[in-house]
């Protein structure tokens, strides 16, 4: 459609109005114009991406054929905005349906008329914005929208809380660690309310051991949104893993007043947990559990406490119920192993440890815990054959050499064992009652070994020392040790005063095995050593699964 010079202007100057321009005062006719003149028409009542893709046409048809500077400036700038705003809607239509199955066509839409948008103006902000996130999209071109991003924080230099989220784009497009931060910084420097770049920042010093600095970004936070119970969690995490117990009930504290919010008081039930504070811990569950009674993680939580009460029959309801809701929780099927086994159904604990080991094979925590299982169940070849999977894989793993050794001993296999034992010393053991349970057993077998060539009184001895020196010779059965070894290098003096104590201490502690503690006492009065050969009977009934019952 063409139109005479007469009424140009003023339809111009009303496009012009309308879009927040200024009227060229002049034209000189070019062969491009008439398109231009028809594309202001359809601006005015363009509603679709339909009537956007025509104008979009004809204002790139009126640039190709040539217009005067003045209007093919204004042309330019037009066509920039039609081409955001088709970008826009495209971008709009791919994130309104993320799972089509179309989205690298539309995204590649959606550049297409962004980039022509930055090409006519490049100074166009949304433009290089959304070119940055849309490239960031996994099969993204992280140059380019590295570049777009950039660009965006020059063009938005007045616009500061515009400019802070430009920054953080542009953070996210790093590949440098280094230049990622500084963009984090100067996206708070530039919009200190910018909660997204504290956060971030935070993650940043998580990542780099920094947890004081962390700590304190997430802080800065909750000052502006206490409700915020994702940042409350993860600031206690921080701050637990500090040791800074009472800093984190302060926020969780500050959290719960704000908002009361089930996962905030498990946290805080696991560090009353920590602190031995059960009442406080199973408090702050029950709590949790009237919030979302449907949650299986505090139902979880609360029955482990009631387990190490030895209040079997509440850690059960506990259990049931969660296991109704989560029935393949892998903590759970955890938990009703050691429950069982508590209860006294050691085939069922073992039948759970089972699973997991199966289920995880390379956990060696859960395969010693299933040969601990079978040793308490008179099943020590099992175990033994357990541990040596454990110890093929992991040759240092003192836990699984110490649960061999203990059950060969059980089996009669005392050479085997001491070479367990020994091995075990030479790892890194930074439990004191851990290595003096390894120390004393290892003692105990070289003392009171009836088997000819293993005994050595005087490594035995040695080994005796260690083990009460590092339990400060106050627990009755180490002290047991010490008088077999005394006894067994002839000092029967010393074997008499330490075999004492160890009655003394065991009728104390009213400790399982004060007859023998006596029995060994009356040897040593009588100058014999003390020989003592384990002989396990093998429990060979068959353990049968859940799947192996039928209920007829």
């Amino acid at each position: 459609m063409l139109f005479h010079h007469a009424i140009r202007v003023p339809l111009l100057l009303a496009v012009l109005s309308i879009l927040g321009g200024t009227a060229p005062l002049a034209f000189a006719d070019g062969e491009g114009q008439p398109d231009l003149d028809e594309a202001m028409v359809m601006r005015l009542d363009a509603k679709t991406l339909d009537d956007l893709n025509k104008i979009g046409d004809l204002l790139q048809s009126a640039l190709a054929k040539g217009l005067d500077k003045e209007n093919e400036g204004f042309a330019k700038q037009m066509l920039a905005g039609v081409a955001l705003e088709r970008g826009k809607a495209i971008a709009q239509q791919m994130f309104r349906q993320p799972q089509a199955g179309n989205l690298a066509q539309l995204r590649g839409e959606a550049l297409k008329h962004l980039e022509t948008a930055v090409d006519n103006d490049p100074t166009l902000a949304e433009a290089q914005t959304l070119i940055a996130r849309l490239n960031a999209l996994p099969g993204g071109d992280r140059t380019r929208a590295l570049k777009a991003a950039a660009a965006a924080v020059e063009s938005l230099q007045e616009d500061p809380h515009a400019q802070s989220e430009a920054y953080m784009l542009r953070a996210l497009m790093q590949t440098d660690i280094e230049a990622r931060l500084a963009d984090i910084n100067k996206a708070i420097e530039t919009n200190s309310e910018n909660i997204e770049a504290y956060q971030a920042r935070s993650q940043f010093y998580f990542q780099q051991q920094k947890f004081d600095e962390a700590v304190a970004d997430l802080q800065h936070v909750l000052k502006v949104d206490p409700t915020n119970t994702r940042v409350t969690a993860t600031a206690v995490k921080a701050l637990a893993e500090l040791k800074r117990l009472d800093e984190a009930k302060k926020i969780l504290d500050d959290g719960l007043k704000a908002k009361p919010d089930a996962s905030l008081y498990q946290l805080r039930a696991a560090i009353y947990r920590n602190e031995d504070k059960l009442d406080e811990a199973i408090a702050d569950l029950n709590k949790a559990i009237e919030l979302q009674p449907r949650d299986p993680a505090s139902l979880f939580a609360r029955a482990e406490i009631y387990l190490s009460r030895d209040d079997t029959a509440a850690a059960r309801r506990d259990l049931d119920k969660a296991m109704e809701l989560n029935p393949g929780s892998v903590q759970g099927v955890l938990l009703r192993a050691y429950l069982s086994a508590e209860e006294g159904r050691l085939p069922d604990a073992i039948n759970d440890m089972k699973l997991l080991v199966r289920s995880f094979p390379e956990n060696a925590t859960w395969a010693i815990q299933l040969a601990s299982f079978y040793q308490m169940d008179n099943r020590p070849r099992k175990a033994i054959d357990v541990t040596t999977d454990v110890i093929r894989r992991e040759p240092g793993n003192w836990r699984a050499l110490r649960i061999r050794a203990d059950t060969r001993l059980s089996v009669g296999e005392h050479k085997e064992a001491i070479a367990d034992y020994e091995a075990a010393l030479k790892a890194e053991i930074e439990i004191d009652d851990s290595k003096a349970g390894i120390l004393n057993n290892l003692a105990w077998v070289m003392a009171t070994s009836p088997q000819d060539g293993v005994r050595d009184g005087a490594r035995s001895l040695e080994m005796a020392e260690q083990a009460a020196k590092l339990t400060e010779y106050k627990q009755a059965h180490i002290l047991s040790t010490l008088a077999a070894a005394y006894a067994e290098t002839g000092d029967f003096d010393k074997a008499l005063e330490w075999s004492e104590k160890a009655v003394d201490l065991g009728k104390e502690d009213g400790h399982e095995q004060l007859k023998q503690l006596q029995e060994e006492l009356d040897s040593y009065k009588n100058k014999k050593p003390w020989r003592e050969e384990q002989n396990v009977e093998e429990n060979k009934a068959p353990i049968f699964s859940a799947e192996d019952i039928i209920d007829t």
